[in-house]
């Protein structure tokens, strides 16, 4: 696939209106168009660009998109630890639990994220350290994951109680800043998601640590912008 098939076939896709989800929730727009393009995976290869990842939003979104999820060999103590310290009582589930988005200023849980020039930590406001990342290791990851993004823009419509995407919009977008990602997370565009609980064996489950944006700043995170449609 080259920049003028996937410009022709955008460009097919939005002469087909309104075209209706094929999956509820948010993850509907990038599923739908997947499945329109023909893609089992989210990402293209380019050759002008190589490998990009393909991303889907709803016009003037407040939705999130998960951009990395990376955790291994952070954690300051055990994982059931710090469940039980931090998590709560999930009470539907009867389990103790972690699910929690955490900025640069402290939740109600009193978890809150900080960085200096080495370092991304998540933080208790008892001055506990919970997670320390390396920030030349998320450079790393952000250069193998994101470092080029096919974005799709799409007005929603609802008929029928069901949403409708015209998929309207589409760049490519280059050169991830990735000083800028970290700007990001110290204004609380950038969240860092926590999903884990502890299973009835008693031992840790944890869905990885998410690095999300909010869709309508995904933009910001790139120095360069070719239009598409």
């Amino acid at each position: 696939m080259n920049i003028t098939t996937i410009r022709k076939t955008i460009e097919n896709i939005k002469l087909k209106g309104f075209v209706p989800t094929q999956r509820k929730g948010p993850t509907g727009v990038g599923y739908t168009l997947e499945k329109l393009i023909g893609l089992n995976e989210n990402n293209i290869i380019l050759p002008d660009f190589g490998a990009i990842e393909l991303k889907a939003m709803r016009e003037n979104s407040i939705n999130l998109i998960t951009m990395l999820t990376f955790n291994r060999g952070v954690w300051q103590f055990s994982q059931v630890d710090i469940i039980n310290k931090f998590g709560y009582l999930d009470v539907k589930r009867q389990r103790q639990a972690l699910y929690s988005s955490v900025i640069n200023i402290p939740n109600n849980q009193g978890l809150y994220t900080a960085i200096d020039d080495q370092y991304l930590y998540l933080k208790h406001n008892s001055d506990v350290v919970i997670g320390i990342w390396d920030i030349n290791h998320i450079r790393e990851r952000l250069i193998d994951k994101i470092q080029t993004v096919l974005l799709v823009k799409a007005i929603v419509d609802y008929k029928e109680g069901k949403e409708h995407f015209l998929y309207h919009e589409a760049s490519i977008l280059t050169g991830c800043d990735n000083n800028g990602f970290f700007s990001l997370i110290n204004t609380g565009k950038v969240i860092l998601d926590l999903r884990m609980h502890i299973k009835d064996s008693g031992s840790a489950r944890n869905h990885g640590t998410g690095f999300r944006i909010y869709e309508k700043h995904l933009e910001e995170l790139y120095l360069n912008k070719t239009r598409l449609v």
